[in-house]
């Protein structure tokens, strides 16, 4: 389910340089997507990780793009492919993120995706290949 951020949550948008990620409000998921596509072999690929307000991955996936235009038509692409994923696996709402500098591993299973010329997707279980790096890089600070 989408919704609207609760008011006085949204996140501002803010240079890539001092870009963190932020978790969403107990009760949400955040969604982030991104692409990389190769202008030479117009070869794209999508990376989907979905974490919950604790920085848990629950769902993460790649999917590969053949016969992309660009850049954009393949960041389009991976956000609706975290959209569909959300759609059907998370029932509970929603912030789909797809700033690179804040897209939690989803450029580097992007990246995979291209490479290995195939897509997947796993929940709450991930395969070694992947799961030393979705773990990393993005879970909140421990509060005292």
């Amino acid at each position: 389910m989408f919704q609207e951020p609760p008011a006085g949550k949204r996140e501002a948008s803010h240079s890539k340089s001092t870009a963190q990620w932020k978790p969403p409000d107990p009760g949400w998921f955040k969604i982030n997507v991104d692409g990389a596509f190769s202008e030479r072999s117009g070869a794209g690929g999508v990376g989907v990780v979905i974490r919950d307000h604790l920085g848990a991955v629950k769902l993460a996936a790649w999917r590969v793009i053949f016969g992309a235009s660009n850049a954009e038509e393949v960041e389009a692409r991976a956000c609706k492919e975290g959209a569909d994923l959300a759609a059907e696996w998370i029932r509970a709402p929603v912030i789909l993120e797809s700033d690179r500098a804040m897209s939690c591993k989803a450029n580097e299973l992007a990246q995979m995706a291209k490479r290995l010329n195939h897509g997947a997707v796993w929940r709450d279980r991930f395969p070694v290949c992947i799961e030393h790096f979705i773990d990393q890089g993005c879970n909140p600070p421990m509060s005292n």
